[in-house]
């Protein structure tokens, strides 16, 4: 495996920014974190674990890798259970220290959610978490084996006004927040909104689609929240996505992210490993080719990066797409290479919708999903320009002047910067 990831140096992720960050260092810490994601799963022995950490890395680096990647819990849960005596005593004590915190941040926001769970109930609104400690749940058996910084909840678009009131009467944001949500429901890009809590800091993200509106990646929000599971966390039953709906979720978020996070691709593996999954299901209710584009890459990853087996069938069409296995490369390379885009955060989106669109093999698709990412107002257009309700149909004049205008100011910063070379 470290040799399949060494050959990935020459890959570059297109569409991404040029500039490099000062990440110099060699793929041992990498490799040190995949093999803890595979040990942790049961797809590599412990003693290879073992044999990376006698090579001496940088703790330091692999310990902000780690948390780059939201793995360490994982990280330290494979070293202490098989190997902590190959590790400097005073660094497995750090490591240990922030464990312990993020466990207990995500037992503090676990309870957090609970109680808003209960809130929306009482007000008969049906809620579905998303990610955060009902994924760890679901996948893990264990909330302290995630990271996660905020709580994701998904509602019908019916629920929403009425559920930012009771979030309002608990702290989370304020009573504009209720005028502002009406009209972002009004613009197709929106898919959530984000509130946050002004005692405790949490930030919550109020979902009512499954994915923004510039991607083609829809899931019926109605069948989510019918078709669901109960899964037991501290004690309390609480209704989670089916495992088929969370594998299409997990493999569509990385899609939009272009898989940043190794924690991402591991969250995968976790359900594909540990989960009974009914693959006619998926396949039915992944039924459009780029939807099919979308999760065939994410399996790749899986399958790649953490040994996990994959349907025969899946197996042997990523095996004759030779496109999609340069993207997986692409993907791999860009996890190792790229820790600290230092690109402009518009600029980011921009680049992750094109390499979005250039997963379709279709130029129809192609031309469409060009013309969504183009038109579309999403999230960030709101964030950037903020218009009163009755001017909200010039976003959608706004998202491609602004699109060129980000882009065509990063190429000039890039020209100039090599002119003063």
């Amino acid at each position: 495996m470290g040799k399949q990831i060494a050959n990935l140096g020459g890959s570059k992720l297109r569409g991404t920014s040029k500039r490099r960050s000062c990440w110099r260092g060699s793929l041992l810490e990498y490799n040190i974190l995949l093999t803890s994601a595979r040990v942790l799963l049961g797809t590599e022995e412990a003693n290879r674990l073992e044999e990376h950490l006698l090579r001496e890395p940088d703790y330091d680096k692999l310990l902000n890798l780690a948390n780059r990647h939201r793995v360490l819990p994982i990280l330290y849960r494979s070293i202490s259970q098989n190997c902590p005596q190959s590790v400097p005593r005073d660094w497995l004590m750090r490591i240990k220290m922030q464990y312990m915190q993020n466990a207990a941040r995500n037992l503090k926001m676990t309870g957090e959610l609970l109680l808003i769970l209960d809130t929306l109930k009482e007000a008969g609104i049906n809620a579905v978490p998303l990610k955060g400690p009902v994924l760890a749940q679901q996948i893990y058996g264990d909330i302290s084996l995630r990271q996660f910084s905020d709580l994701d909840i998904l509602i019908a678009p019916r629920d929403v006004k009425k559920a930012v009131v009771l979030l309002v009467e608990r702290d989370y944001g304020e009573e504009k927040e209720i005028a502002e949500i009406g009209p972002s429901l009004l613009l197709k890009g929106i898919h959530h909104h984000k509130l946050l809590n002004k005692k405790s800091g949490t930030t919550l993200e109020l979902h009512w689609k499954s994915s923004p509106g510039i991607y083609s990646l829809q899931m019926e929000v109605e069948s989510i929240l019918e078709d669901c599971e109960n899964v037991l966390i501290l004690g309390k039953e609480i209704s989670s996505l089916e495992p088929e709906y969370t594998l299409i979720f997990l493999s569509q978020h990385g899609m939009r992210h272009t898989w940043e996070r190794l924690s991402w691709i591991i969250d995968e593996a976790a359900l594909l490993s540990r989960t009974s999954l009914d693959w006619n299901l998926i396949r039915e209710l992944n039924g459009r080719r780029s939807n099919k584009r979308v999760l065939l890459l994410s399996l790749l990853l899986v399958r790649n990066l953490m040994n996990i087996a994959i349907p025969k069938d899946m197996d042997q069409q990523l095996r004759r797409d030779k496109a999609l296995n340069e993207f997986g490369c692409e993907i791999m390379a860009h996890l190792i290479y790229c820790e600290n885009d230092l690109s402009h955060p518009q600029l980011q989106e921009i680049n992750r919708n094109i390499f979005y669109s250039r997963v379709f093999n279709n130029p129809a698709e192609k031309a469409l999903c060009f013309l969504r990412l183009a038109t579309i107002p999403t999230n960030v257009d709101l964030e950037t320009v903020n218009l009163p309700k009755a001017l909200f149909p010039i976003y959608y004049i706004i998202r491609p002047i602004r699109l060129a205008g980000t882009y065509l100011g990063e190429s000039l910063y890039g020209l100039s910067r090599k002119l003063k070379r």
